[in-house]
């Protein structure tokens, strides 16, 4: 499976260029809680301290037997240190309070109960080159953002990981859902990429691609890929045939892709691999 890299490591003052890379491990930390089972996982969760970093070691299943609760009052970091490290089982990643401050690099999901894999509301989740991709347990939803917070997902891939919606924002005028060089891929499963009903939601450099609209309710952003005619924000690109732009591990397959996918090329490139000329510096975005 290949994911996208965000930032660029040539320059992160430019919206990301089309660059993917194979799976990479973050780096360690010391003095991390290390974790081998899904119940490890949960009791160190339940135990962390602001500051603390879970670290999944072991390649397999993390099953859940009861929910997920990301709770507040503390800054906490769960790293995936393996290809291949899951979350499954039928019960959901449940996020909230409003002093909530998690991150999560690497995991694959495979859980989910409800109607939804993750449900976050209020706080601040974090989710860098995660890979949501059910088997047993494919939801309504794979993210449900409700009642206020941020949500930031960057260089992540759904692969046919919901049936209704994907990355979903309902009702709350607060809340601020962005979304920076992902992969959305409903192709088989059906159902939208994005959904928008509140608050502020921003797409920037996202293949989006579905059995019908990709998108729906008011999404900012720029330099989108989609297969209809939905792409959210400025410059995107509407009606793409997604199998001329990727393959099946979604890496890109035109010509200026792979140049754009190559750390000596500072260019910054979108989907369909045109060059990016309208944003020098795209420091706004990056901070969002």
């Amino acid at each position: 499976m290949a994911f996208p890299l965000w930032p660029s490591a040539v320059n992160p003052n430019l919206i990301p260029p089309k660059y993917f890379t194979t799976w990479q491990a973050p780096l360690p930390t010391i003095g991390a809680t290390q974790v081998t089972t899904g119940a490890e996982l949960d009791a160190a969760v339940d135990a962390a301290v602001d500051g603390e970093t879970i670290e999944m070691t072991v390649v397999g299943a993390y099953m859940l037997t009861n929910q997920l609760d990301l709770r507040g009052n503390r800054a906490v970091t769960i790293n995936a240190m393996v290809e291949g490290a899951y979350i499954d089982g039928p019960n959901r990643v449940f996020h909230q309070d409003s002093t909530t401050d998690w991150t999560v690099t690497g995991v694959e999901f495979r859980n989910g109960l409800s109607g939804m894999q993750v449900y976050t509301k209020e706080g601040a989740l974090t989710l860098n080159r995660c890979l949501f991709k059910p088997t047993v347990h494919r939801q309504i939803y794979s993210i449900f953002q409700n009642n206020g917070g941020t949500l930031s997902t960057n260089g992540c891939i759904f692969d046919n990981a919901s049936t209704t919606a994907s990355v979903y924002m309902e009702w709350t005028s607060s809340a601020m859902v962005t979304l920076k060089n992902c992969i959305i891929d409903n192709g088989t499963s059906g159902g939208l990429c994005i959904r928008q009903q509140g608050g502020t939601m921003n797409a920037h450099n996202c293949g989006l691609r579905s059995t019908g609209a990709t998108c729906q309710g008011t999404i900012g952003g720029d330099y989108n890929a989609a297969t209809d005619a939905t792409a959210p924000g400025a410059n995107s690109h509407d009606n793409i045939t997604w199998a001329n732009e990727f393959d099946a591990s979604y890496l890109p397959l035109t010509a200026m892709g792979k140049v754009g996918g190559d750390p000596a090329n500072a260019a910054a490139l979108d989907y369909l691999g045109n060059i990016i000329t309208t944003v020098a510096p795209v420091g706004a975005i990056l901070a969002a």
